[in-house]
């Protein structure tokens, strides 16, 4: 049976705490679907010892841990340099996952998430195929903290921009959750808009081709985000599928609350 590829890419320096390793604890709990976790990028400590293996001629790191009935296959893929007036986080991720595809050139498709999103409750492709817009609002507002910094923002405006001349709707898909892409129609937007060397949120491009104008749901329906160090506002875990925490949200407190979650005290 094929299972679906899940894409973590991990960048060590940006992280705060044990965030991947519950956040692929989440998967293991929740997602029911047979998938295969792909970690790409930076090699956690709790990764080191994995096996390398050959994979269509290339070297790709093995690992099983008693605690997960499932392997994870990671990749390593360390960051590229910083290209002048483009944000680079963005630029980054298209190299990553072309790295990935190398790797899985059989596969259909993945689902992207993040090392700070937690599966909560049960979930399917179902949920991960809902069409969901972010709290600031499906449509983008042109001029909103525009400026000439290589940054998220810039680029959502860039984007939209894009958006506008090539007859795309102009939305916000960006929800902070797992979401599904088909390989083929995604390079095909690399290679029209050059997203290797300019940077764009791809993610709006992509579901503003996919899904148009039609009905998202508020993300927030799905999820709640940890803004602050307290994450005391938070509804009860299992009530909503995603917990993710912002960079200003991990702490120590969420963690023991996921760990708790996830059977690890």
């Amino acid at each position: 049976m094929n299972r679906i590829l899940v894409v973590i890419p991990y960048l060590a320096s940006a992280a705060q705490g044990n965030e991947l390793r519950l956040a692929v604890s989440g998967w293991w709990k929740h997602f029911k679907e047979p998938h295969q976790i792909v970690i790409v990028g930076d090699c956690p400590d709790w990764l080191k010892g994995y096996k390398e293996f050959q994979y269509n001629g290339m070297n790709v790191g093995f690992f099983v841990d008693p605690e997960w009935d499932f392997d994870i296959k990671f990749i390593e893929c360390p960051r590229i340099n910083p290209v002048s007036g483009q944000y680079l986080p963005h630029l980054d991720m298209v190299h990553k996952f072309r790295e990935v595809r190398k790797h899985f050139p059989d596969s259909k498709g993945f689902i992207y998430t993040c090392d700070d999103i937690y599966a909560t409750a049960d979930f399917t492709m179902d949920e991960i195929l809902t069409p969901k817009h972010p709290e600031i609002g499906p449509y983008i507002k042109f001029g909103e903290k525009e400026s000439s910094v290589a940054d998220w923002w810039n680029d959502r405006i860039k984007t939209a921009e894009l958006c506008c001349k090539e007859g795309i709707p102009a939305r916000d898909w960006v929800c902070h959750l797992p979401v599904y892409y088909d390989w083929d129609k995604l390079f095909a937007i690399y290679d029209r808009y050059d997203c290797d060397h300019v940077s764009y949120i791809v993610e709006n491009i992509y579901f503003g081709l996919e899904y148009g104008a039609m009905l998202s749901y508020p993300a927030k329906e799905f999820r709640d985000e940890v803004k602050s160090s307290n994450p005391s506002g938070i509804r009860p875990v299992g009530s909503v599928k995603w917990i993710t925490n912002q960079n200003s949200g991990w702490s120590e407190r969420l963690e023991n609350i996921l760990r708790q979650h996830y059977g690890k005290e």
